[in-house]
């Protein structure tokens, strides 16, 4: 970190930007925002308020639909990953002291819920091998050509295998 400060931090009157760019608390930052500024806070909070409820009609339709208990813990993680990341950077925006925090956190949730993608993935076939076994079976290819690699034509489509 302290190279990537010394690569942005130019000195300018025996001062230093660091300095004179303290983070402003959040009843300052409220006080004295812009126009702009304000305007996209707001729009971030709507899609936030957005996200939130459409997680929560998620959040019905799994409670509702998905019987197994293991596979609807770990569909009750990948369902609000969503809303906890917003939430974390919407809050992040409006408490900028408290930004770099809440985006740490929405980050860990992130990788969290990578973690919780593959246990989904041993929950639904029980284990590697017979997930292989079901590729195989209906000669499911596994593709590259997914965003942002989808534009490359020369990807290849690779079979299946154990």
């Amino acid at each position: 970190m302290e190279i990537v400060k010394t690569l942005i931090i130019r000195t300018h009157d025996n001062n230093t930007y660091d300095e004179d760019r303290e983070i402003p608390e959040s009843r300052i930052w409220m006080r004295e925002i812009h126009t702009l500024y304000a305007a996209f806070l707001s729009l971030s909070s709507l899609f936030t308020v957005v996200v939130t409820c459409l997680a929560t009609v998620q959040l019905y339709y799994v409670y509702k639909y998905v019987s197994n208990s293991r596979i609807q813990a770990d569909l009750y993680y990948l369902v609000l990953m969503f809303p906890v990341t917003t939430l974390c950077n919407v809050a992040g925006m409006f408490i900028p002291r408290a930004a770099p925090f809440l985006y740490a956190v929405a980050l860990v949730y992130f990788m969290f819920c990578l973690f919780v993608v593959v246990s989904l993935l041993f929950n639904i076939f029980g284990s590697r091998k017979e997930m292989s076994d079901y590729l195989m079976e209906n000669d499911i290819r596994i593709s590259f050509r997914v965003p942002p690699l989808c534009c490359i034509k020369i990807l290849p489509d690779l079979p299946s295998t154990e």
